[in-house]
């Protein structure tokens, strides 16, 4: 009996700690809360102040309100607390605005605070040296961000996640896009190295093989916190894959350009203005040298048209879509270098995919049946929009700033616009402006004549400019010659004459004076000035 119950009682002691070893770790309910991953700045110098921080990281110094409501009364590391905004404590960390750029801007956990246990090994990207840190960017010394609270606690983000993410179908493959863009023959001087793109849509996948390790961590503006290299809707994945999509027969204009993947939306619904407008600040603020616009964003509207405004003054060239109403932001006209370049998609056949105002589009690319990457899972795909015609314009400007870096964004614009192939009567065109996008003609520089009157383009065609050309130098080589034979001609009559003793004709003698021996069938009356006797109508 006793024997039973020792063995009764070792089984049940094998049970349980059979179930310990092989039930998943959990958080214990007493086990204290994680600390979220935030932006933040450790002050390092006496006598800084808010204001100043704010005038340094956030660009205004009227922002010093936003870090005193942050900061204000937590306990700091020296026992002290923020009460005044005119003295900080060196080696204070104050939590900083998802928008702070710049020296000493850190991510992750408050030191000091918990420290968030270590996530599973992830294929992470990392920004070139020297790029601002952009909110969901890890330090060289962070780990995996886990943007998680005690009170509603949420997955941590990781490179190009689709958990949860529809898989999209596949549409036609058409590789017409690619090559009426004539991107492949830019390559041989510049492939985007140096450049970097923000794409501001629904974020980018940044798991395909495709872009290797060119996907920068970027933003989630849809959270708030997160990294933007994670795309449900694959809307920016494909306009990145027309930018930059790299391989054995890369797919993108641009393939060794950076992709900066700024996340405005997850589910295709509405965004609002100022959401939009803080994506592209976001763009401008990371090092963005070219912004490419995406779906449904409205250069008219107030809000964005700001923000634009904004980036114009940083030397960043945006693309977006032309508008379909209303009239798009002016140049700031404060000598900034920056410039808005307006596009139109086409199909294959060359006709304009969407309808805009007369006059308001400045080039077109194609937007119907592209051929782009998919989010993990789909593969290529076949995708219509004016979106892609922005990528595709976008990618093209990334040449041109890779082959020309002093080259400013209003003289890219320039370069794009006048080396574009024409398409109507007449250049810029009301439908189509300059005409499609070239981007190997943008890169070498070379440009396009304007078309004719009757409405010839000046590429693959004679234009006014080169038949002109061609007749002029026809005209002086036969002018040259008809001289030539002239002389010829002159030195062949002098030859006999000389040889056969004859005089040539003295100097200043009329040529058709007559000698006065010289004796022929005609009538001397008839040269002279009298009329000769007998004459009848002699006077």
């Amino acid at each position: 009996m006793v024997t039973t119950r020792w063995q009764r009682v070792s089984v049940l002691l094998t049970v349980l700690l059979t179930a310990l070893l092989l039930a998943p770790p959990g958080r214990s309910a007493a086990a204290p809360a994680e600390a979220p991953f935030v932006l933040y700045y450790t002050v390092a110098a006496p006598g800084e102040t808010l204001a100043g921080t704010a005038e340094r990281l956030l660009g205004d110094v009227n922002r010093a309100g936003d870090l005193y409501r942050l900061n204000a009364g937590r306990v700091q590391p020296d026992g002290a607390a923020l009460s005044d905004p005119a003295q900080l404590h060196v080696g204070w960390h104050l939590v900083l605005p998802w928008d702070a750029v710049g020296t000493g801007v850190r991510y992750g956990q408050l030191p000091g605070t918990p420290a968030a246990p270590a996530s599973p090994a992830v294929p992470r990207t990392s920004a070139a040296p020297g790029t601002p840190a952009v909110p969901g960017a890890s330090s060289a010394a962070s780990a995996s961000p886990s943007p998680s609270s005690p009170q509603s606690p949420t997955p941590t983000p990781v490179r190009g996640s689709t958990s949860g993410c529809a898989a999209g179908a596949s549409g036609p493959k058409s590789d017409w896009a690619r090559e009426r863009v004539s991107a492949g023959p830019a390559w041989g001087r510049a492939r985007g190295a140096g450049v970097t793109v923000a794409v501001v849509d629904s974020g980018v996948d940044g798991t395909l093989p495709q872009f290797g390790d060119r996907v920068l961590a970027g933003a989630d503006l849809v959270t708030g916190e997160g990294r933007g290299d994670q795309d449900c809707l694959g809307s920016g994945t494909a306009m990145a894959g027309l930018i930059a999509g790299g391989g054995d027969q890369p797919l993108g204009v641009a393939p060794a350009a950076q992709i900066l993947p700024v996340r405005v939306s997850d589910s295709g619904a509405a965004v609002s203005g100022a959401a939009k407008a803080s994506a592209i600040e976001v763009a401008v603020t990371a090092g963005a040298n070219v912004v490419a616009l995406g779906a449904g964003f409205d250069v008219a509207d107030p809000a964005v048209a700001e923000a634009i405004a904004l980036a114009l003054r940083h030397d960043v060239l945006v693309v977006a879509a032309a508008p379909g109403k209303g009239s798009p932001p002016a140049a700031p006209g404060d000598g900034s270098t920056g410039a808005l370049l307006l596009v139109g998609a086409v199909d294959p056949a060359g006709a304009p995919a969407g309808s805009h105002p007369d006059g308001l589009v400045e080039v077109v690319a194609p937007g119907v049946d592209v051929r782009s990457l998919g989010i993990a899972g789909t593969g290529e795909i076949g995708v219509s929009g004016d979106q892609y015609a922005v990528a595709l314009v976008a990618g093209a400007a990334a040449l041109v700033r890779s082959a020309e870096p002093k080259l400013t964004a209003v003289q890219v614009k320039d370069r794009l616009t006048r080396t574009a192939d024409r398409m109507g009567a007449a250049a810029p065109d009301t439908r189509v402006g300059w005409g499609m996008i070239d981007a190997a003609a943008a890169v070498s520089g070379t440009q396009v004549p304007d078309a004719d009157a009757s409405g010839s383009t000046g590429k693959g065609g004679s234009t006014g400019g080169v038949v002109l050309a061609v007749v002029v130098i026809v005209v002086v080589v036969l002018a040259a010659v008809a001289l030539f034979m002239i002389r010829v001609r002159r030195w062949a009559r002098t030859e006999p004459a000389q040889e056969s003793g004859e005089q040539p004709e003295p100097a200043g003698r009329d040529p058709y004076a007559r000698d006065p021996g010289d004796t022929d069938l005609l009538d001397r009356s008839l040269l002279s000035r009298e009329p000769a006797a007998g004459d009848p109508d002699r006077a």
